[in-house]
Parts: C-alpha cells; sequence; structure tokens
C-alpha cells in the first residue's frame, strides 16, 4: 500500500506544476464535465493530488478513497484509457461499482506513465450528466495534457537529482577541506616542534654519538614532512583539488637538487650515494615539486636497491 509519505510527496510534486490548475480548468471547459483531477493510483489507494470541482463532489488535494470505488483501477491495470458517456446506458459500465456508488454518468481517464514506465497515477474528468466525449480530439487532449504531466514529474526528479548530486559535492569538499587541514596542520605541528627539538638538542650537545642521535631524529622529521606532502598532493590529485604548480626561474637548480641528496645522506649514512649534478643554465620550474620528485625517487632507490650497494643519480 502506497505510504501516507509518499502520498503527500505525490500530492507536492503535482502542486509544483504551476498548469495544472489550468488544464483542469481546459478540460472541464471543453468537455462541459465539472470534475477534472489528477490522482495518484497505486493498486491499493487513490489519492486526489489537484482538483477542479465545479460540482460541489467535496473532493479536495490530499483525499484518499478506496481504488476499486473508482475506476482508475481497470485504467491501471490496462494502462489504457477509459471513456463513458452515458455509464448507466454502457453494457460495460451500468453495473460497475465506481458509477453506480458516485453517480457518474461521463467519465474519462487516461494514464499518467513517466519516462521509466512508472506509473503515476490518472488524469479523470467526471460528471453525474452525461457528456460527448468519445470524440477523437477529446482522447488526443487528455493523452497529451497527461503526457505533459508526466514530463514535469520526470524534470522535477532530474532536478531533485542534480540537488542531491550537488549536496553529495559539497559535503565532499568539505570533507576533503577537512582531511586536509588535518594533514596539513594538526600532524605538522607536533612534527614541527620534533624538528625543534632536535635542532635545540643539536646546538647544546657535543657528544658525538648523541649528536648523531639527534641528527637522525631531525632527519626522521624531515622525512615525515615529506611524506605529509607527498599524502596532501595525493589527496588533492584523488579528489579533485589538483596540484598546486608554482613556475618560477631557477638560476641554480643544482643547489637545489644538491640539497635533497644530503638529507637523504643524512637521513642514510651507511649507503653510498653518487651524484653528478651539473645544469649550466637557467630553468622555468618549481623546484619544490621538482626537488619532492627528486627526493622520492631516490629514497625509493634506496629502499628497494640491493644492500650496500651505491646509488647513482645525475642531472
Amino acid at each position: 500500500m502506497d505510504s501516507s509519505e509518499n502520498s503527500a510527496r505525490a500530492v507536492a510534486a503535482i502542486a509544483r506544476i504551476d498548469a495544472v490548475p489550468t488544464l483542469l480548468k481546459v478540460l472541464c471547459e471543453i468537455t462541459s464535465m465539472r470534475v477534472a483531477v489528477v490522482a495518484r493510483v497505486t493498486d491499493k489507494t487513490w489519492t486526489a493530488c489537484a482538483v477542479q470541482d465545479e460540482a460541489h463532489f467535496g473532493l479536495k488535494p490530499g483525499m484518499e478513497l478506496a481504488v476499486n470505488a473508482t475506476l482508475c483501477l481497470d485504467s491501471r491495470a490496462s494502462r489504457a484509457p477509459i471513456v463513458i458517456e452515458y455509464a448507466s446506458a454502457d453494457p460495460r459500465y451500468c453495473n460497475h461499482e465506481a458509477p453506480k456508488g458516485c453517480q457518474i454518468e461521463s467519465y474519462v481517464s487516461v494514464p499518467i506513465i513517466r519516462a521509466n514506465g512508472g506509473y503515476f497515477g490518472n488524469l479523470c474528468a467526471l460528471d453525474p450528466k452525461p457528456a460527448r466525449v468519445a470524440e477523437p480530439r477529446i482522447l488526443s487532449m487528455f493523452t497529451e495534457f497527461a503526457a505533459l504531466i508526466a514530463s514535469q514529474l520526470d524534470r522535477q526528479s532530474l532536478q531533485e537529482q542534480e540537488h542531491r548530486a550537488l549536496l553529495d559535492e559539497r559535503a565532499a569538499g568539505e570533507l576533503r577541506e577537512q582531511f586536509i587541514a588535518i594533514l596539513g596542520h594538526d600532524l605538522r605541528n607536533p612534527l614541527h616542534a620534533v624538528y625543534a627539538s632536535g635542532d635545540m638538542l643539536e646546538r647544546r650537545l657535543t657528544e658525538p654519538e648523541l649528536l648523531a642521535f639527534v641528527s637522525r631524529i631531525k632527519a626522521n622529521a624531515r622525512r615525515m614532512s615529506a611524506l605529509i606532502d607527498d599524502v596532501l598532493d595525493f589527496a588533492r590529485g584523488r579528489l579533485g583539488g589538483g596540484i598546486g604548480l608554482e613556475l618560477t626561474e631557477v638560476e641554480n637548480i643544482n643547489t637545489g637538487l644538491a640539497t635533497v641528496v644530503q638529507e637523504l645522506r643524512d637521513a642514510q649514512p651507511e649507503r653510498e650515494i653518487i651524484s653528478d649534478i651539473g645544469v649550466d643554465r637557467a630553468v622555468r620550474c618549481d623546484l619544490g615539486r621538482l626537488q619532492q620528485v627528486a627526493s622520492n625517487l631516490l629514497a625509493n632507490a634506496i629502499t628497494h636497491g640491493l644492500p650496500h650497494s651505491a646509488v647513482k643519480i645525475s642531472a
């Protein structure tokens, strides 16, 4: 059975279609029937979503009826229109419960079918008096109006999906910013404290063994900072932020690359790193990013190379 929540959503969806009241009024004027309704129809319930009631039947938007008390169930089952000009004289409907119970003589009901094949309900018009409504132009008008309502419902669904997608994208953006903020701020602060403490100890200590230990602490802190940079770049790249570049003319790229080599020598004193860097002109680049690439490549070579083997870098 259609839930009250689904029925309320259906009533609200039809209410958002500005053309519906005009369509119902036109149907009443053209057919001379005094009641026109857009109804949400399921296998158990019939819910009025929009009503033009000039016969004072008492129908209101949101009102529900048992579907077997209407003719819409037959239309829903066959997915075809029903047209009755004089119910009490029609051999198909003279003994039908719906026309007799509601004292209806003329009746037209056309299915409202969504683009995906979903059955929304029916566009109906009815009157206690007989009316000439079996003309092809009348049925064509009902069919076109029903198709228009279905297309507007489909458009609403698409807009709602796009709105949800936009909200999801905004939520993902906020999560991305929070993630990057945690990496870029909350993790860096204690790391900077570790490095600063190591720097202070290095200035005060004199024993070679302790200085070597402090040097490793500082080297590890620098390495952790580089790892954070790598994770930040990965997060920005995968989550849509991209990796920023600041291109400048670097006059002496040799110094920047030599600094990277020296940091890794300090971090891995047991490994031999042979460098041959000799760039004799200015290079337009992002030196920080270039150092990052060189550091990653050299660190991978040290990590995955054979023990005690020399690592060579040239530029």
